[in-house]
């Protein structure tokens, strides 16, 4: 984002073996399940609702221990039990690579169990049966022409520095069999992705991103997730989650802020780690995260670009200095259920200029939806 604004108009031709669609930013578009199939965004791929999902045994009770858990390890399923015990289920609940599915009994002191209420895919859920085209979704940012010292220029983006406008925005609704609206629902995400680091206002002090490694380097992982988030006006991507009772397109502190989320509601993904700052650097993010979100109401994506200019994937290296490789590559996330975008997506990201500017990209798989 940083850089001359200089905008370059070369052409070129996306060669993404048929992954996505160069298409203008995605719509507003509110996708609530139980519709037809919808497009999902930059990927091109259709995401429908899938079967009927699975009996809730119950919403879960907390015993002695406490209240109910929820943990995912990577590419794992959710479950959730009474606190209790240290082990609410007689057996593991962090689900290790490829996932499992924890349905066990009754931990020492604790409440029944409940199981997700999403579809069951394998070992782990598809979740597009109450969050119709979040689960699996994939959000690509395509450079225009080749980078530019330490930039790559958004593909189809306006500059909008003056009055900041939304470059991306989705939303999903919680909704569809087992969903009781305003019940209160723990929905368990998972991000990858390589993404352009920004230091928002605000956030929790136990938030991850704030203990987060600051090495920079193509094998370390990120964990760049931050509660409370709100925008601080600068011209780093923006990328950012909200939770609200009607379809929004605000996020705090940028933009229009009629009727704006609670800061309680908002998150962002892509937080600097630790003390750091923003910088010429893309980092791996392959973490997993969890929102309470009531029945009935929609989790939004808010995205905002106001210069139109994108860090470039240049790997550990400083994109204002070199970008010969290695790039930033997430292999883990094919373990995405469903991963059909997963196994489509061509890494790095990059585009047919001379030379290739590659861009960011994440994808999310929302590995579990549970009765709080």
């Amino acid at each position: 984002m940083s850089g001359s604004k200089r905008l370059v108009l070369a052409g070129f031709q996306l060669a993404l073996g048929g992954m996505l669609s160069c298409s203008t930013s995605d719509p507003n578009q509110v996708i609530a399940a139980g519709g037809s199939a919808n497009t999902a965004g930059a990927s091109g791929a259709a995401m429908s609702g899938a079967g009927a999902p699975p009996s809730t045994g119950g919403a879960p009770s907390s015993g002695a221990g406490g209240a109910p858990i929820m943990q995912a390890g990577a590419g794992g399923a959710v479950s959730s039990g009474g606190g209790g015990g240290a082990n609410p289920a007689g057996g593991s609940t962090t689900g290790g690579s490829g996932g499992t599915v924890v349905t066990g009994g009754a931990g020492g002191g604790g409440g029944a169990m409940s199981t997700s209420l999403c579809t069951p895919s394998g070992t782990q859920f598809d979740c597009n049966n109450v969050l119709n085209g979040m689960d699996g979704y994939l959000n690509a940012d395509l450079a225009n022409g080749p980078s530019e010292g330490s930039d790559a220029h958004q593909f189809n983006c306006t500059n909008s520095e003056a009055a900041p406008v939304i470059f991306k925005e989705k939303h999903w609704q919680l909704t569809g069999a087992g969903i009781t609206p305003n019940t209160m629902y723990k929905v368990a995400l998972h991000f990858y992705g390589v993404v352009e680091c920004k230091t928002y206002n605000g956030g929790t002090p136990t938030s991850p991103a704030r203990s987060d490694s600051e090495t920079v380097s193509t094998t370390v992982i990120h964990n760049l997730w931050l509660n409370s988030a709100a925008d601080n006006q600068d011209h780093w991507n923006t990328y950012g989650f909200t939770v609200t009772p009607a379809s929004s397109p605000v996020f705090p502190n940028i933009g229009p802020q009629t009727n704006p989320p609670s800061a309680a509601n908002s998150y962002a993904i892509n937080q600097c780690p630790g003390t750091k700052g923003e910088g010429h650097f893309t980092y791996r993010i392959d973490y997993d995260a969890s929102i309470v979100v009531p029945g009935g109401s929609y989790i939004n994506y808010i995205e905002y670009d106001t210069n139109c200019r994108m860090i470039a994937n240049c790997g550990a290296v400083d994109a204002g200095q070199s970008c010969n490789g290695p790039y930033n590559f997430v292999s883990s996330v094919t373990q995405a259920v469903p991963n059909t975008n997963a196994m489509t997506l061509v890494q790095p990201l990059a585009n047919t200029a001379n030379p290739p500017s590659r861009g960011q990209w994440w994808l999310v798989d929302v590995t579990g939806v549970t009765a709080m």
